[in-house]
């Protein structure tokens, strides 16, 4: 307990709470919670901390208890109230978070057709979620975001349905703008992605990336299913990394090094040492490379295609080395004008030089016959790693495609362009403010009147002189 701050001992306390609001506030109906999601932004995804941060929309519509109703429909039937809650409602959380927080909430309460009475409740999360990444296909990977929304205080069950946002404004009084309120919004789909929200800097949506749909038959790089034994939804946000940074900065440098081997070549055989040399120079260049390279990813068991690049121009550096390391071997002495003895009595200054130039030719095919076996290998198990995330795959497992939002996610509550043309309300803003003002006059007396009531009653004197804000001459 005395490890516990504050914050999070009320953090608890309020779940606890939310947790049994059944038993001390009436038990909620039995029907389904309806629920809507909309993915706002997703970023800071980090290979190196295993998380990403994600800004979330859940919208849920259940049936109001029934001895709650009367109350809902006075102090939340308006939705204009930002600060009413109701009795009883359903606890959502995000599984496998470092950090969660409820930027916003709001509540609604409404009758439908037949006179029930229905509260729809509108929260804003933003929240830092664990993920597993699988690096082994690092720079050329594809991550999937895993996200589990789940609703725990009740045993309803969920269903996914379009339902509208709550959006508070202050009051209107203007009938004509009260209709406009209540007209009902187009329904979208169910679970919507803000394309304009997924942006991250490594990663591109695979979907975006692939320009061949022959090698990703995805329509959609968002996909959920519903697992109503965990009363769970279950979103998966499908991104590829853009390697172009890795492949500028680290590859095509390694690709340099290693490649400037070839000039060691240039150097006469017979001058060994100096070979040697620019070998253990590159050498020792590449594995210092190495070490940088191993600080852009966490500390991981296996390797990564990076990691394999890497180590096959280590190994291309230090094969260079061992044939210019035989040459050294074989000779015996040298004098100023280049004539060497062998230990080996085969051996002369020519076939000293063929076999040079053999370690060339070889070394230069190797090397090129590498890098194209490598790009070959990288770019098939790249249509390999698309072809997993098929439509017939998704559907098996009982995923369905969501939809991504188009444009601006949010839109104005009052539409001036719902209105006609014809209608004095939208042609003369003057007409709209005196019939709003017209309206609110009773109002502002009323509460002028009360005023002064107050007054009189707890300075026991009369008013002498009419107070600053006067209303009864309808200014």
């Amino acid at each position: 307990m005395d490890d516990l701050t504050l914050q999070q001992l009320l953090g608890r306390t309020h779940r606890y709470a939310l947790q049994h609001w059944n038993r001390f506030s009436g038990t909620p109906s039995t029907k389904p919670v309806q629920l809507s999601l909309k993915v706002l932004e997703l970023y800071a995804a980090s290979v190196k901390t295993g998380s990403f941060c994600l800004k979330i929309k859940i919208i849920a519509r259940w049936l109001c208890p029934s001895e709650h109703a009367e109350d809902s429909l006075k102090e939340g039937g308006s939705g204009l109230d930002h600060t009413w809650t109701p009795k009883w409602a359903p606890y959502f959380t995000i599984a496998s978070t470092n950090r969660l927080h409820v930027e916003y909430s709001a509540f609604c309460a409404e009758k439908d057709e037949t006179e029930t009475v229905w509260i729809t409740g509108d929260w804003t999360f933003s929240a830092e979620i664990k993920e597993a990444y699988d690096l082994h296909a690092f720079p050329f990977d594809i991550q999937d975001f895993n996200i589990h929304v789940q609703m725990t205080n009740t045993d309803n069950s969920l269903v996914l349905q379009p339902l509208s946002e709550i959006r508070h404004k202050m009051p209107t009084f203007s009938k004509r703008a009260k209709q406009s309120l209540r007209k009902p919004k187009p329904t979208d789909p169910p679970v919507l992605i803000a394309n304009k929200g997924l942006d991250l800097p490594d990663f591109v949506t695979m979907s975006g990336n692939s320009q061949d749909t022959a090698l990703n038959n995805l329509n959609s790089a968002a996909m959920y299913r519903l697992l109503p034994e965990n009363n769970e939804v279950h979103l998966v946000l499908l991104y590829e990394r853009h390697p172009k940074f890795y492949i500028i900065n680290f590859m095509i440098l390694l690709f340099g090094i290693t490649t400037f081997t070839v000039f060691g070549w240039a150097i006469a055989w017979q001058k060994v040492e100096s070979r040697l040399s620019l070998n253990v120079t590159l050498l020792l260049t590449t594995v210092a490379f190495k070490q940088v390279l191993a600080g852009s990813i966490p500390p991981i068991s296996y390797l990564t295609r990076l990691d394999v690049y890497a180590l096959g121009c280590l190994a291309f550096l230090a094969m260079s080395t061992a044939m210019h390391g035989f040459i050294g071997f074989i000779i015996d002495a040298c004098d100023a004008n280049g004539e060497c003895t062998f230990f080996f009595n085969s051996f002369d200054n020519s076939s000293a030089h063929e076999l040079d130039v053999i370690f060339l030719i070889t070394w230069s095919t190797a090397w090129v016959a590498a890098n194209f076996l490598y790009a070959y290998t990288v770019r098939r198990r790249m249509v390999q790693a698309r072809n997993a995330f098929s439509i017939k795959n998704a559907q098996s497992s009982g995923f369905q495609m969501a939809t991504f939002m188009e444009g601006e996610a949010e839109k104005e509550w009052f539409d001036q362009s719902s209105f006609s043309d014809s209608d004095p309300l939208a042609s003369n803003p003057q007409t709209q403010r005196e019939m709003e003002a017209a309206e609110l006059l009773p109002v502002l007396q009323e509460s002028d009147g009360i005023l002064r009531q107050q007054i009189l009653e707890s300075a026991d004197v009369s008013l002498q002189q009419p107070l600053a804000t006067d209303f009864s001459d309808g200014k």
